[in-house]
């Protein structure tokens, strides 16, 4: 029987991590060789990226176990990375113990470890419409972490590295209008498409507002579809 498990790891504001790819190297470096080592041992995994306040960073772990200098000095917001997975029985404590290592020899840093409410989380209002039973929270539960695995496996297999520097990157290529494109655009459209779910995109503009001849904020949404 599987052990499903969470981990949510910061990484400091520093050397390599304080490049843009931050979380792909962190992916490369810590989260790859572990499920590496026990991916016969493991039922499935996910991982998501998060650069918000220290007020927004606990939830699902510790926060005051979190050094403050691990926040970018300037804007003073912390960059981690939630990991959740399943993992067998007996491999539990070795795999935990192993990813423990790969983020010490990082300088990254956790609060613990700690099991993770899969059905509470994947079946809840977000992600299952009425009638919500717990049957049917058991079942969408399943559903979605099969597509999160889904997309945590095609990253692995698209991520690149090291550079020189140590840093791992996923692909992209240069457009002729410099729009920065990966593969992924094209599995995003797909899920947009087969879906029907719509894509808003909200801006400000600041006008001349002809009553007081001052300029004056307006909001502007589009729904852009695919």
């Amino acid at each position: 029987m599987a052990q499903i498990g969470q981990v949510r790891i910061f990484s400091p504001h520093r050397g390599i991590y304080a490049l843009e790819r931050w979380a792909e190297t962190l992916i490369g470096r810590i989260i790859a060789p572990v499920i590496r080592e026990f991916e016969p041992s493991l039922e499935w995994y996910w991982f998501t990226r998060y650069v918000l306040p220290r007020d927004r960073s606990g939830g699902d772990c510790d926060i005051a176990a979190i050094p403050e200098d691990y926040g970018d000095p300037r804007q003073h917001l912390y960059q981690s990375i939630r990991f959740r997975y399943a993992i067998s029985d007996e491999a539990r404590n070795d795999f935990e113990g192993r990813c423990r290592a790969l983020i010490n020899e990082e300088g990254c840093t956790i609060s613990g470890f700690l099991d993770y409410p899969i059905v509470s989380d994947l079946g809840n209002d977000e992600h299952l419409e009425e009638p919500r039973t717990i049957d049917r929270q058991e079942r969408r539960a399943q559903l979605v972490v099969a597509n999160y695995y889904s997309v945590a496996r095609l990253i692995l297999d698209a991520l690149s590295g090291p550079e020189p520097d140590g840093s791992f990157r996923l692909p992209y290529r240069q457009d002729l209008d410099l729009e920065r494109r990966t593969p992924f655009h094209k599995i995003h459209h797909i899920f947009c498409n087969a879906t029907g779910i719509p894509l808003y995109f909200t801006t400000d503009f600041h006008v001349l507002d002809p009553e007081t001849n001052e300029q004056a904020a307006r909001e502007f949404t589009w729904r852009l579809n695919f």
